[in-house]
């Protein structure tokens, strides 16, 4: 009992640490995506409760831009963090001081620079 505690919880952190930041993402477009309907189903609701129609057809346009929006924001912010894992971290890189001279000089130019 004890070791399959101890199991499922190194497996639990192994998948915390390696998508973490995956599965807050998705949390917080499934939880936004699932208020709005919900809000828009209570609104249907009311406007069925109250025979009112006025405002029926812009509900239904303002759930999908908030649905789109929402999509955008969740796409961005992958598309952001996929940029920032692609940039060497720090300056510890081994290229760095390649990186910065303004012209790449090979062993020939410099024999013929002497």
């Amino acid at each position: 009992m004890g070791m399959n505690l101890l199991a499922r919880s190194v497996m639990y952190l192994y998948i915390w640490k390696q998508y973490g930041n995956q599965l807050k993402r998705l949390g917080f477009f499934i939880i936004t995506i699932s208020s709005i309907q919900m809000i828009h189903n209570e609104y249907l609701g009311y406007c069925s409760a109250s025979n009112s129609t006025d405002w029926l057809g812009y509900s239904f346009v303002v759930k999908w831009i908030l649905f789109g929006l929402t999509s955008f924001i969740v796409a961005r912010l992958h598309l952001k963090v996929k940029k920032e894992k692609d940039l060497p971290q720090g300056l510890d890189h081994k290229f760095d001081n390649i990186r910065k001279l303004k012209k790449l000089k090979s062993r020939g130019d410099n024999i013929l620079d002497i």
